[in-house]
Parts: C-alpha cells; structure tokens; sequence
C-alpha cells in the first residue's frame, strides 16, 4: 500500500482503545517513509487530515465480544450494523457518513479506502498502558496487519 496514508483512531488514556494508534506507531518505526496520522477526536477536521491522499488505511479497536481479543476485521458500510461498540463512532460521528460529507462538498477523500477493527479486551478502563493480554498479543497482530496492507494476493 505505498502511497497510502495510514490513520490510527482511538484514545491513549483508554487502555486498548489505543490500539489502532500503537499499531501505526509500529508500523512508522518498522516501514520508513510511511506516511501516518494520529487521530485522538473524530470530527470534521479529519476530512481535512486526509484530503487529497489517494488511497487511506483506518485502523481502531473494536469491542464485540463476537471476535477472540486480537482478531482483525476488515469491515466496511454493510458491516458497522454489526458492531455493539462501533469503532467508527466518535462522538456521534459516524466515519463513513463524515467521508460522505466530504465527497458530497466536494473535498478531495479517496475511494480506495479501508477499515481495520481489531477486537480488544478493554476499551473504556482510563489506563495509558493496554491490557495485560492486548499487549501479549500486540506484536502478532502488528506483524499481520502489515501483511494485510502491504502483500497482495
């Protein structure tokens, strides 16, 4: 996914919610030259944050209990009905009705667009760290996202 901007959602004081921050800072210390953005609030501003890019990678966390903790789900529109914590909204925003909105005013947002979710233990405990068992898992779910976004099949 050369070329492609890499975006990690979630919050740092909220244990694994952090998660799709951690893999991007992963992914940035690992692949030089990859262009990331960090995103704490999800609002307006980020139709800003990515426009013009041509292609986005969004990564957060997830809270099903549908998955096993570490689990990486690629989703799109069809599937946020799924989710009971919707790693897409923010604040009433939901991600795909503010790209919308982007495009509907003309603001330059990609087509080429995808959404990772990555099913976490804990995203609402006020911590800095993840989880115990998130931070097990941490280097296995890096090591398959860069597989997921950067070997085609």
């Amino acid at each position: 996914m050369s070329g492609t901007l890499f975006v990690g959602l979630g919050n740092m004081i909220l244990c694994d919610d952090s998660i799709g921050i951690r893999i991007v800072e992963a992914l940035k210390r690992d692949i030089p030259g990859l262009k990331s953005r960090i995103v704490e609030i999800c609002n307006l501003d980020l139709i800003y944050e990515i426009e013009g890019e041509p292609s986005v990678c969004f990564i957060d966390s997830m809270l099903t209990g549908k998955y096993p903790p570490g689990h990486i789900l690629e989703m799109d529109r069809s599937r946020i009905g799924e989710f009971r914590s919707n790693p897409s909204r923010y604040h009433g925003l939901n991600l795909f009705d503010l790209l919308d909105l982007g495009r509907k005013y003309g603001i330059g947002i990609a087509d080429d667009i995808r959404f990772f979710g990555i099913e976490v233990i804990d995203n609402v405990t006020f911590s800095e760290e993840l989880t115990p068992g998130m931070q097990s898992l941490f280097p296995g779910i890096v090591g398959r996202m860069r597989e997921l976004t950067f070997c085609t099949n």
